[in-house]
C-alpha cells in the first residue's frame, strides 16, 4: 500500500507495523519507523546501503547478552532491502561512539530476545553482542 501526502513524500507500508517514509529533502534517506516510533533511517551510500539508528547505553544496552537488539521483523526487512552494514550511534555518559557492524552478523551472531513492550505486545529481536561491532570513536 503506497499513500501519497500532498505529492512531497511517500509513506509505504511494508508490514502492519513496519513503516518506511521517504524523506523530503534527501532521496538518499528513507525513515524508518516501527511500531509508531521512528526507530532509524536507511541511508544509501557509494558503498550500498546503511541503516542507522540512535541507542542510549543507560538504557538499552542488554548487560545479559553484552550488546544491543534490533526487532526481528526490521531486521528481515534490512535485509531485503539489501542494507549491507548497520551503525549504532551509542550515546554514554556525555559521549557517543559509532558502532558498526555487518547485517549478517546479525543473523550469524545474534541472541534471540523477546521483548515485552508495556502494552503487553512482544517482539522477537536479535542482540548483537558488542564485541562484533567495529568501535569508531
Amino acid at each position: 500500500m503506497v499513500l501519497e501526502f500532498e505529492g512531497i513524500y511517500r509513506k509505504k507500508e511494508i508490514p502492519k507495523d513496519l513503516i518506511l517514509e521517504e524523506d523530503r529533502i534527501d532521496p538518499d534517506v528513507t525513515w524508518v519507523y516501527y511500531k509508531g516510533l521512528r526507530v532509524g533511517l536507511i541511508k544509501k551510500t557509494s558503498r550500498g546501503k546503511v541503516y542507522i539508528t540512535h541507542r542510549d547505553f543507560n538504557l538499552h544496552f542488554f548487560k545479559i547478552f553484552e550488546g544491543y537488539g534490533i526487532s526481528l521483523k526490521v531486521l528481515k526487512e534490512l535485509k531485503k532491502l539489501k542494507v549491507r552494514r548497520i551503525i549504532i550511534i551509542e550515546k554514554h555518559g556525555s559521549g557517543e561512539f559509532v558502532l558498526a557492524s555487518e547485517i549478517n552478523d546479525w543473523f550469524r551472531y545474534g541472541k534471540e530476545y523477546v521483548y515485552e513492550f508495556p502494552y503487553g505486545t512482544k517482539d522477537k529481536q536479535l542482540v548483537l553482542p558488542r564485541i562484533y561491532f567495529d568501535i569508531i570513536t
